[in-house]
């Protein structure tokens, strides 16, 4: 993996599987539920909830803070000055280490199939390849 971070590298979604959201989000409000898909957005694209700048979070999710801590007591663990969602951090590890693998998987492929086995013949025929 490159010296980029995992949030400059990250994909630009992530899955939500319907079941497991209905499942639990079903006892919430629509207003919590709101929320709690901002605060995964926000996590997803920004790594993590800050917990001591509660007046941007207030703004770029609309709720008041005493509603946000609620849905992040709920659904999010606190670690440091941040929130995160865990189940949200391992589906960002899932993912990035599927694009690590399949970068791999066409590195080799490349290499194979212009006869050399070196492992610079893909960065120089394929940097296109690259993730």
């Amino acid at each position: 993996m490159s010296n980029a971070t995992a949030y400059e590298r990250n994909a630009p979604a992530f899955p939500m599987y319907a079941d497991d959201f209905f499942a639990g989000t079903r006892d919430m409000s629509c207003e919590e539920v709101g929320v709690y898909m901002r605060l995964l957005v926000w996590q997803w694209t920004k790594g993590g909830i800050p917990d001591d700048r509660r007046e941007k979070v207030e703004r770029y999710v609309g709720a008041d803070w005493l509603l946000i801590e609620s849905v992040l007591l709920e659904k999010f663990a606190k670690n440091r000055s941040e929130w995160r969602n865990t189940r949200l951090e391992q589906i960002r590890i899932e993912q990035a280490e599927h694009r690590e693998r399949k970068s791999e998987q066409a590195r080799q492929a490349a290499n194979k199939r212009w006869g050399n086995n070196t492992a610079g013949n893909a960065d120089v025929y394929a940097p296109a390849m690259r993730t």
